[in-house]
């Protein structure tokens, strides 16, 4: 009933997928958390935290995530500066903790599984691979 399954390759195929997925696992950044300071600094720093988080919306990653969300970049600034000089400190502190993008190390493991599963793929089809 499963032919796959019952494969000469398959159990290779899935213990390569397990040890890719366990070193994928193991070699990615480690997270970080902190606590948000409960009470903003009241130094008039709101037009600089503004400024931060206007060029923050105005990242390729974020505009992307705001259309995800089904939001422009005209609404979140309409948003952002709706807010409470408080809560526009908070948000100005949470961007500067954030990340700023994908690691390589990531990067380079995505792309050698992708061309591991090509070859796999194309063995399976009894193809062959002629570099020249």
């Amino acid at each position: 009933m499963h032919p796959v399954r019952r494969a000469p390759w398959f159990a290779a195929l899935a213990f390569l997928l397990a040890l890719l997925t366990g070193a994928t696992g193991t070699l990615s950044e480690v997270a970080e958390a902190s606590v948000l300071p409960s009470l903003p600094s009241t130094s008039g720093a709101s037009e600089a935290d503004l400024a931060r988080i206007a060029t923050l919306l105005e990242s390729r990653v974020m505009v992307q995530r705001l259309a995800d969300y089904g939001l422009t970049v005209e609404e979140a600034k309409a948003k952002v500066a709706a807010m409470s000089d408080a809560d526009l400190s908070r948000l100005a502190a949470a961007a500067d903790r954030a990340p700023e993008g994908g690691s390589l190390l990531g990067d380079l493991i995505l792309v050698a599984f992708l061309v591991l599963l090509v070859v796999v793929i194309l063995k399976v089809a009894d193809k062959e691979i002629i570099l020249r």
